[in-house]
């Protein structure tokens, strides 16, 4: 039996009949196929009523009769329906036979088309809905990670209020998007947000993706290859994730669903610190020094920070672990539905309330779904939905290298500095308290100590995290609707004569509205601030994007010969209108709290954007024999963006499947194979605006008022979209009745016409400017096994394994343009080079011989690569940050009423670069920077006592180094460990890692109750889970961060910057019928 039809089969466990209180005889029987397996929830029903129940996992089922009733009709998916006459018996033995028609398999394609998947010339892959909802994550679309081959889930590591990034078959652009197209009900939905996190600070304000309520969810649909998103033109490159949602129930019985589940969440990886020294440098206690290099505590006594006595001992406190709170989501669904003759109706509402893992944050959405079909006529349908989203998130958590990041302060906070001491975090005049300052204890309260002006922004940079998270709050809300209506006319009903078999027309009208509202502010004294003056930053905003579509469809055949064709067009409307205001001033009154009106200088700017794109495209496709199948699709596009002349493009694809097993005797073992082969080209679009001058105010002032300037990139009137050329071969093969399913695909992507900023001369009067160059290769091989390795009447058993291996290659630039600079943070850079993969991570390295040894100076300390004037080199290619391979490896286990599932993902084959470890060792607080004090400690100590000056003594212990000298002399040696990091924190290859991992991302435990249990409840169906994501990493060589924590998840990728720790979650899930 067809796989997808076995899955249905299972989930319509979860329908059964509302119970039957009149009183009558009871029935009862069992339910075979015709090789004698027993068939698993099977709906039986009294024919011409309601009154029905299913069979259990034993195959049986009993039923009431109520009175009058002579018929039991048994319907199954895959299979025809049975219908037998109940005379005087109270047993039945039915027998049911598969349905071969039933037992083709749809799948939805692009534009929301179904199509037979037999007949899909292209690599696409499907998951159901429960696979995002088995483990209740917050940021749902997580849990597709390792599911679908080629598909590189990644999420910012911010929580649920983060984003959620989702590439299919690596980056094909340099410089723009090279994230999926989201697809609902065949509407494209706008999924930006995202992380503005950098070297600096930044909030990552989530992907829109995230909003969707994941129960709601009936299947996602991955289309790859370019030929699957051809239909969808410029916004296509990427390849497109297509989300089905749920509709009314299709049983005529009011079903009613509620889910609880509730997670809690702790950091899952923490940074080892040393707990042997102290505050301080060389040895010595400092009170106020930002460094861990101070002397071994073993008990001494000193004088703090604060000012008072402090007896130094081994600190056990980790503060990442110990600031950070557990937190806890729970989410709440409530759904119904219900179909008539002619009519469905689906109605969900859902409540999340989050409160991260750090303190003083939380967020709390409310979604609510309502979706409605209606048969108008005999052929006229009409399907509607309209989704509403409000999401609350108060004080994400700042990013990157801002100082109101906690991490930042945590990752380098001396260790004999506790978090208690830091907690009362302004004295009793409202200044900050900070471990870098001196103060004095009165009444309880610490008082600054120092005398003239407070040292605001004094280098480098310091914050109490404490404060951070309390005065230096953030709040913003998202009002969200979703909508579309969409009718479907059936013209062969509507006009006798019509020489087709079968020709419709449809219509859909969609729109997708966002309005966002943001605000936040560092607080008055801030002590990272100059003069520690207050700021604010308030902005509110509205996107929309509507779209009106018609397709006109129909197909014929002709003896072994038949045709489809669909031909339709698109018009989108995208507006973006809104405003901002800022002061970098201070408050006018303390007293009146952090609003607009209470800043000084206050500067306000207005964005408005607006673009309109046409479309018309076709589909025609020619089969012979129901296994051969040819199509080819065309569209072509034009956009406000561009200017006249360039506004157009044109799109086509052709692709083709072969059903060999439908025309060639395959081995007994082999019931179906398949070759696919598909050609496309497809494009990507940029932004309204972009080929003409902008201007805009400067936030900051002169002389108290705003003033603005002209661009410094130079814009390309004649600019045109990115196009991308790629073919796709694929063989899906099934063994042994569908019990192993095998699809291999290899692809190949060029993506020429690249848009990006190109330097420029000085004497262009630009920094940039904008061109069309480039030329970037993707390639790759996917690999997707689907198995039933145990398969009986008690116990099942599946695996599906998803591997892709990804090759990328900037074949091209422009002239005169060797590298592009992407991001850069921390002394590292990402970079793409002609001639070499993308994703390049470049920065400075460690001098070498042309052995590979590292050389050493005259202090025997490492040397780092010097260009040919002698200055340091920072453009040495020292990594790579795009993942070479990509694994998903899924476990399903089902022992009669018991549930396991076991999901393992991974990534192999790329590096990152970890500013926390550089950090953490320069300021000597990670375990690392441990190695070698006590020996350097004591060689210091006899070098005192013995009265040598430094340059005439050989340290007899110390950090061990090794290498050669600048003569080419093997050189092992002792150095002074803090010199030792403080040398490495110039060279950026000493922290880049190998960022290969394999973690155990999501298990499942659940428990459905048998129907005996529920028979005298109002209940058909309760399942309770216990369920846990991102537990914790079986293989990583990265030490003391995540190796999924980059700075944010868009081109960013690579690069950690004192990454906010990603989590592991653990909690329950009750899922009750009616």
């Amino acid at each position: 039996m067809n796989k997808i039809s076995k899955l249905l089969a299972v989930l319509l466990l979860f329908v059964t009949a509302l119970p039957l209180w009149a009183q009558s005889r009871v029935v009862t029987g069992t339910v075979k196929d015709q090789n004698n397996q027993l068939l698993i929830g099977v709906n039986v029903k009294i024919k011409d009523s309601s009154h029905g129940t299913i069979t259990d996992f034993d195959g049986n089922f009993k039923l009431e009769l109520d009175e009058g009733a002579t018929t039991l009709e048994f319907s199954y998916i895959g299979y025809k329906s049975e219908v037998v006459e109940v005379g005087t018996q109270s047993h039945f033995d039915i027998v049911m036979t598969e349905d071969a028609e039933q037992l083709e398999e749809v799948v939805v394609t692009a534009l929301g088309i179904k199509r037979d998947k037999k007949a899909v010339g292209y690599a696409m892959q499907q998951v159901g809905g429960e696979e995002i909802t088995t483990v209740a994550a917050a940021s749902p679309f997580s849990a597709l990670s390792g599911k679908i081959a080629g598909m590189d889930v990644s999420t910012s590591g911010s929580g649920a209020a983060g984003s959620t990034s989702i590439r299919i078959r690596g980056a094909n652009s340099l410089s723009s998007s090279n994230e999926a197209l989201i697809v609902i009900d065949g509407v494209p939905m706008e999924n930006s947000g995202g992380s503005g996190a950098g070297a600096f600070g930044g909030f990552d304000y989530g992907s829109n993706i995230n909003n969707i309520n994941a129960e709601d969810i009936e299947s996602i649909n991955v289309l790859k290859g370019g030929a699957a998103a051809a239909l969808y033109g410029s916004r296509g490159l990427n390849g497109v994730v297509m989300i089905t949602t749920k509709k009314g129930s299709k049983n005529d019985q009011l079903k009613v669903t509620y889910n609880a589940n509730y997670t809690w969440e702790r950091p899952n990886v923490v940074p080892e610190f040393q707990n042997q020294y102290a505050q301080g440098s060389g040895g010595k206690y400092l009170a106020t020094s930002v460094n861990g290099w101070g002397p071994k505590m073993t008990g001494q006594q000193v004088t703090n920070f604060l000012g008072e006595t402090q007896t130094l001992m081994t600190n056990n406190e980790n503060p990442v672990g110990d600031f950070f709170r557990t937190g806890s989501t729970f989410n709440n669904t409530v759904s119904v539905s219900k179909s008539g003759e002619n009519n469905t109706v689906y109605f969900s509402a859902t409540h999340m309330k989050n409160q991260g893992i750090m303190p003083n944050a939380e967020l709390e959405r409310l979604s609510l779904n309502l979706r409605a079909t209606s048969k108008l006529t005999d052929y006229l349908t009409m399907d509607s939905k309209v989704n509403i989203i409000n999401q609350d998130v108060f004080n994400r958590p700042n990013l990157g290298g801002s100082p109101d990041n906690p991490m930042y302060t945590l990752s380098q906070m001396p260790r004999s500095v506790s978090l208690d001491q830091l907690q009362v975090y302004q004295t009793n005049s409202g200044l900050p308290v900070m471990y870098n300052t001196n103060y004095r204890m009165e009444g309880g309260y610490p008082v600054w100590a120092g005398t003239g002006s407070f040292p605001f922004a004094s280098n480098p940079l310091m914050q109490n995290p404490y404060w951070a998270v309390n005065e230096n709050t953030n709040q913003d809300v998202r009002n969200r609707i979703i909508a579309f209506t969409e009718l479907d006319l059936d013209i062969k009903k509507l006009l006798v004569g019509v020489p087709l078999d079968n020709f419709s027309l449809k219509t859909r009208a969609s729109i997708d509205y966002t309005m966002d509202e943001r605000e936040r502010h560092t607080a008055d004294q801030t002590l990272y601030k100059p003069a520690g003056l207050a700021t604010i930053n308030y902005s509110k905003s509205n996107f929309s994007e509507v779209n009106y579509d018609a397709f006109l469809s129909g197909l014929k055949s002709f003896g072994d010969f038949g045709f489809s064709f669909m031909a339709g067009g698109n018009l989108r409307y995208n507006k973006s209108n809104g405003y901002a205001s800022s002061s970098q001033s201070g408050i006018v009154d303390p007293n009146l709290g952090y609003i607009l009106q209470n800043f000084n200088n206050v500067i306000t700017s207005q964005s408005i954007t607006e673009k309109t794109m046409q479309s018309l495209f076709g589909t025609l496709t020619f089969d012979y024999k129901d296994q051969l199948f040819l199509n080819f699709n065309m569209r072509n596009d034009w956009t406000s963006a561009l200017a006249p002349g360039y506004w157009s493009f044109y799109y086509p694809s052709v692709d083709l499947s072969w059903i060999i097993s439908e025309a060639v005797n395959l081995p007994e073992a082999v019931n179906m194979m398949k070759v696919r082969a598909s050609y496309a080209e497809v494009g990507n679009d940029l932004g309204p605006h972009s080929i003409f001058y902008s201007f805009a105010t400067n936030p900051n002032q002169y002389y108290g008022l705003p003033y603005g300037g002209i661009p410094s990139s130079k814009p390309l009137y004649e600019l045109q979209p990115e196009r991308a050329r790629s073919i796709d071969f694929g063989l899906e093969t099934h063994f042994f009745d569908d019990r192993i399913i095998l699809d291999v695909a290899y692809y190949q992507t060029s993506t020429d016409n690249q848009i990006f900023y190109a330097p420029l001369p000085p004497s262009s009067g630009y920094n940039t400017g904008l061109t069309n160059a480039g030329l970037v290769m993707n390639q790759g091989l996917e690999i997707a096994l689907n198995t039933d390795i145990v398969r009986t009447n008690d116990f099942t058993w599946q695996m599906n394994v998803n591997a892709s291996r990804n090759w990328s290659e900037v074949l091209e630039l422009t002239e005169g343009v060797p590298v592009l600079n992407s991001f850069a943070a921390g002394g590292a850079m990402i970079q793409h080079q002609a001639g070499q993969p993308l994703g390049q991570i470049v920065g400075t390295a460690y001098m070498r011989d042309e052995n590979g040894t590292i050389m050493l100076d005259e202090q025997n300390l490492p040397m780092y690569q010097l260009t040919e004037d002698g200055a340091m080199n920072e453009q040495v290619t020292i990594g790579n940050s795009v993942p070479k391979w990509i694994l998903g490896i899924n476990n399903s286990f089902r022992y009669k009423q018991f549930s396991l599932n076991v999901a393992i993902d991974g990534k192999f084959g790329y590096d990152m670069f970890s500013y926390t470890n550089l950090v953490g060792n320069q300021r000597g607080t990670l375990a690392t920077s441990v190695d070698g004090r006590d020996g350097w400690y004591e060689s210091e100590a006899l070098r005192a006592q013995a009265n040598v000056p430094s340059n005439s003594w050989t340290p007899t212990g110390g950090m061990k180094v090794t290498g050669v000298n600048q003569e080419g002399q093997a050189v092992e040696a002792y150095v002074d460990p803090q010199l030792y990091y403080d040398r490495l924190s110039n060279i950026t290859e000493a922290y880049v890692y190998d960022a290969s991992y394999l973690r155990l991302q999501q298990v499942s435990l659940g428990y459905t109750f048998p129907n005996k249990m529920l028979e005298s409840t109002p209940f058909r169906n309760v399942t309770f889970s216990a369920v846990g994501q991102n537990l914790f990493y079986l293989y990583s060589n990265v030490p003391n961060v995540s190796p999924n924590s980059t700075v944010a998840t868009n081109n960013a990728g690579g690069i950690e910057i004192f990454a906010f720790p990603e989590t592991a979650s653990y909690g329950f899930n009750l899922k009750v019928e009616f």
